[in-house]
């Protein structure tokens, strides 16, 4: 009887170890279970967030230089209008001082009409008085001399005023050749400015 029950105990101790083997392998396996389910898990989770960020990174790269672009741009665009603004503001000063060149001679040339049509006048309304001979002048005509005389010497250039005078000094009607004489007088006029004005002042 004791012999069989040794035999029985040997029999049943490998069968009790190795279900205590199962039993204590089981926990082990579901730990490992559980790790790689928590792994696949973190990995599916970690990737997604790895994806969104690395999409936000590049986008906030992809805005970061669309803004360097926009503000180059921007930047292009206001020299250039500044440019643009210096070339036409040039451009208008040229044209300004180009209107006023212009204006300065057409002014210049109406000036310079006027004074010859001036001169011209005097001397269609002389000519008939200066040909006649002297003794045939009469007070009048050399009171209308001296008055015509006087009144273009204010309106004329000096070069003009020299001819002026040159032509009535050649025409014998500036001074006193013999008793009796007739001349015109001038005394009054400003002809200091002229070439031999004191001379001709001398005369009058």
């Amino acid at each position: 009887m004791p012999t069989i029950c040794l035999m029985n105990r040997r029999r049943i101790r490998p069968l009790i170890l190795s279900s205590r083997l199962k039993q204590s392998i089981k926990p082990v396996r579901k730990k490992h279970v559980l790790m790689i389910k928590l792994m696949k898990l973190f990995a599916a989770i970690l990737v997604p967030l790895m994806i969104g960020a690395f999409t936000v990174v590049t986008t906030l790269q992809d805005s970061k230089s669309a803004r360097y672009q926009r503000e180059t741009e921007l930047t292009r665009m206001e020299r250039q209008e500044q440019l643009q603004e210096a070339a036409e503001k040039r451009q208008r000063l040229a044209d300004l001082a180009k209107l006023h060149e212009q204006q300065n001679y057409n002014d210049q040339a109406a000036k310079e009409l006027r004074i010859q049509n001036v001169y011209d006048a005097y001397m269609r309304d002389l000519t008939g008085i200066v040909l006649k001979p002297n003794a045939n002048l009469t007070f009048p005509e050399l009171l209308f001399v001296r008055s015509r005389t006087l009144s273009v010497l204010d309106q004329i250039d000096l070069k003009r005023k020299w001819d002026l005078v040159k032509f009535l000094y050649d025409s014998e009607l500036l001074y006193v050749r013999d008793v009796g004489y007739r001349f015109v007088d001038l005394g009054g006029a400003d002809l200091s400015h002229l070439e031999n004005g004191t001379i001709l002042q001398g005369h009058l």
